[in-house]
């Protein structure tokens, strides 16, 4: 049975795959490669150039300083031609895997230039993370395009063959420390670091994978839990409640965004003798909530409530950000006001986020954008 969580994260998918007209299915053929996934080998698919079209490695360039916008702006650093789910950083580039068949992985130099194609992908792409020599990413579908369960990929950072990790795996996030790459699928939680993947842990499943200080956190019919690398034991946080959208970690605490129900907008106020616009037939979720709960003693605080579509949630060292509608959002962690970071006016609620040197990395309306922060 599907949570609150999947039926609102479907909903929101299959609007946007309705708006961008990709509903067409390409059935693909695929050879086979055997990868071990820390449980007994299963027959996995390499892509072909039919579903996978494998791009020749971009030549390496030097590193730059990363574009730093004047305070208070932000400015473009590519456009996209479909959704993303998540942004990965490392210190020379941005990527990300765009939600539109064939469009596939992306990345943009933080210091600004053109954008670079490393993957085209015919299913569609989500998660994405960078570790020292990869960017994996997955896929919604299975590459042979006879659907089922979603599938992992990794790819160099430049560019060239394209490798399948693991099937059945959970395609929302992925989570990295740099050095190994961390997904859940159905039958437990995974890692990787080189050739050969391993079990951290059987018989579990979750949803919103993060990585902090040696922690992976993951949330589960409505808890948060943790689990200390090498303890192979899971920790419960803290107890979630409405609809649970996204989350993030510091040293001392786990922050996350919960949607209210879904409403249907109010019909519009009309006026005799004046024509009357359409009311609206997409519903919001006007009721979302920010809230903590402290890693010591699992403490719950709230700290922003009536927040219109809450989504991807950031930290840094002072302030917790989030996705709303048409705006990225911002609280002091010791609490305070709601401030509008940066709002967009009609170009669509921003979505992935993320944060290194005070700098904000977020998509929304077709657009990758960088933000100084203070």
């Amino acid at each position: 049975m599907l949570n609150p969580s999947s039926i609102v994260r479907f909903f929101i998918g299959t609007m946007f795959i309705a708006a961008c007209g990709a509903n067409d299915q390409n059935r693909q053929q695929n050879s086979d490669r055997s990868i071990n996934v820390g449980r007994p080998a299963i027959s996995a698919a390499a892509p072909d150039s039919g579903s996978v079209q494998l791009n020749a490695p971009y030549p390496p360039s030097p590193v730059q300083t990363p574009l730093v916008p004047p305070p208070g702006a932000a400015m473009s650093l590519a456009d996209m031609t479909g959704y993303t789910f998540q942004l990965a950083l490392d210190n020379e580039f941005v990527y990300w895997a765009e939600y539109t068949r064939g469009n596939g992985l992306w990345r943009v130099p933080r210091s600004g230039g053109a954008k670079q194609q490393i993957a085209s992908v015919n299913p569609y792409a989500r998660g994405v993370v960078a570790d020292k020599t990869h960017v994996y990413f997955t896929s919604d579908a299975q590459a042979d395009g006879l659907g089922g369960p979603p599938v992992l990929y990794r790819v160099g950072k430049s560019g060239g063959p394209v490798e399948l990790v693991a099937r059945e795996v959970q395609s929302g996030h992925l989570a990295t420390d740099g050095q190994r790459v961390f997904w859940l699928s159905n039958t437990g939680l995974f890692s990787i670091e080189g050739a050969q993947p391993a079990t951290l842990i059987a018989n579990v499943h979750g949803s919103n994978i993060v990585y902090d200080r040696g922690r992976l956190f993951y949330h589960r019919d409505k808890t948060i839990y943790r689990l200390p690398l090498g303890s192979g034991k899971e920790v419960k946080v803290a107890d979630t409640e409405a609809i649970f959208r996204e989350m993030a970690v510091d040293s001392d605490f786990v922050y996350w965004s919960e949607s209210g129900p879904l409403e249907m907008p109010p019909p519009p106020k009309c006026r005799p003798g004046i024509p009357c616009a359409m009311p609206s037939a997409v519903p919001r979720m006007p009721n979302g909530i920010i809230k903590r709960a402290s890693l010591a003693d699992g403490s719950i605080t709230t700290l922003a409530t009536k927040q219109d579509n809450v989504g991807e949630v950031a930290v840094d060292n002072t302030h917790v950000y989030w996705a709303s509608s048409e705006a990225v959002v911002r609280v002091n962690k010791l609490g305070g006001p709601a401030q509008v970071v940066h709002a967009f006016q009609g170009r669509g609620a921003p979505h992935p986020m993320s944060i290194s040197s005070n700098l904000l990395y977020f998509a929304a309306g077709g657009t990758v954008y960088v933000r100084s922060v203070d």
